[in-house]
């Protein structure tokens, strides 16, 4: 095994985009100033792995900036100068901001939202009480991953039902 292999998280789930928000959050707080490592609240120290997995995760997606290094330890990588990126700011903005403005629709919902949503429809459907039951649960325990790929494969299934879907945005532009 390998020393990278030894040091590897064993979470598969340390990519976490609740996270993530509140990461993108704290730096929007702080704008147009970065952030230092040493000023960061103690809740995202407090999972050194976590806070490093995402913060680079944002950071190759270019919603973050920052610059790494440490002179006094080359061997030592050390964060610093964390800052939102326009990308950032658009991604987390209600709007979308110019993002949205230059031809991009961003659709964002709460996972608190969403878990709402599908529970008050499993709620109206004709299942009986214990099938209901066993997907309210499954919505209850999902993770905020798997609760996103499902609004995804929604939203695509919906666009799929093409004559539907059309008398919809036709009764919606009336």
């Amino acid at each position: 095994m390998t020393d990278q292999e030894l040091h590897r998280p064993q979470d598969k789930d340390i990519i976490d985009t609740a996270f993530q928000r509140k990461i993108l959050e704290m730096l929007l707080d702080r704008f147009p100033l970065p952030i230092e490592i040493d000023t960061i609240p103690e809740y995202f120290k407090a999972n050194e792995q976590r806070w490093q997995a995402n913060i680079h995760y944002l950071c190759q997606h270019g919603l973050v900036s920052m610059n790494i290094g440490n002179e006094s330890r080359p061997d030592y990588q050390e964060l610093f100068d964390i800052c939102i990126t326009a990308k950032g700011r658009d991604y987390i903005s209600l709007d979308g901001g110019l993002t949205a403005y230059y031809g991009k629709i961003a659709i964002t919902f709460d996972e608190d939202m969403l878990r709402h949503i599908l529970q008050e429809n499993i709620d109206k459907t004709s299942l009986d009480k214990s099938e209901k039951s066993r997907l309210q649960s499954i919505i209850k325990t999902a993770s905020s991953s798997a609760l996103s790929e499902f609004a995804k494969q929604g939203v695509l299934f919906a666009l799929h039902q093409g004559p539907v879907l059309f008398q919809l945005l036709q009764n919606m532009v009336r």
